[in-house]
């Protein structure tokens, strides 16, 4: 996208232009000192500078870990009491699903803003991120893992098999949790 300031040909001296275009990025224009050397707008350089959004990805955690401690709350350690109840199946459901997809939320912002490229699918967003250093390879084959258990719980390609939910439940939503910290460690958040 070519930015030309309205005042492009009234800049007098050393300027800088500045345009927001999306959140955090901007594309800055330089203008020479001496009005004889400068250059038409649309052929100065422009510099790409993009963030990832620390507020988002706040937001996005604060999230995932409200919905761990849902998880947590609701599955109960007796696997019979747990195929008993419905009300709880399907806030351990709900709230897993509501886990990962803000898991991947972050994933998806942190490859848009970083310029990663555009991953195939779902679960490439976490190879992507363990290519640029982000995830360890385990955590990334976990994390792709889950994302093929959202898609069983969202759309249903098979009855939901109750007993993985209640494992993933007690043990895998602590992924969740080391994918968040590792996310952290990366940006310099910790």
């Amino acid at each position: 996208m070519r930015f030309k300031p309205p005042h492009c040909k009234r800049l007098q001296g050393a300027a800088v232009a500045r345009r927001r275009v999306r959140r955090r990025t901007f594309f800055v224009l330089q203008v020479p000192d001496n009005k004889a050397d400068a250059v038409p707008c649309e052929r100065l350089p422009r510099i790409s500078i993009a963030m990832v959004d620390i507020d988002l990805v706040l937001a996005k955690a604060g999230s995932v870990k409200r919905h761990i401690d849902r998880i947590k709350a609701k599955s109960v350690d007796d696997m019979a009491a747990f195929m008993q109840d419905l009300d709880r199946q399907e806030s351990v459901a709900f709230n897993m699903h509501l886990a990962i997809q803000n898991c991947m939320d972050i994933a998806a912002h942190i490859i848009s803003e970083e310029g990663f490229g555009v991953p195939g699918s779902a679960g490439e967003m976490f190879v992507l991120l363990q290519e640029h250093g982000f995830l360890s390879a385990d955590l990334a084959d976990k994390m792709v893992k889950a994302v093929g258990f959202r898609n069983l719980l969202v759309h249903e390609y098979q009855k939901i098999d109750l007993q993985r939910l209640h494992r993933a439940a007690e043990k895998n939503v602590d992924d969740l949790m080391a994918f968040l910290a590792s996310i952290f460690r990366k940006l310099g958040m910790t």
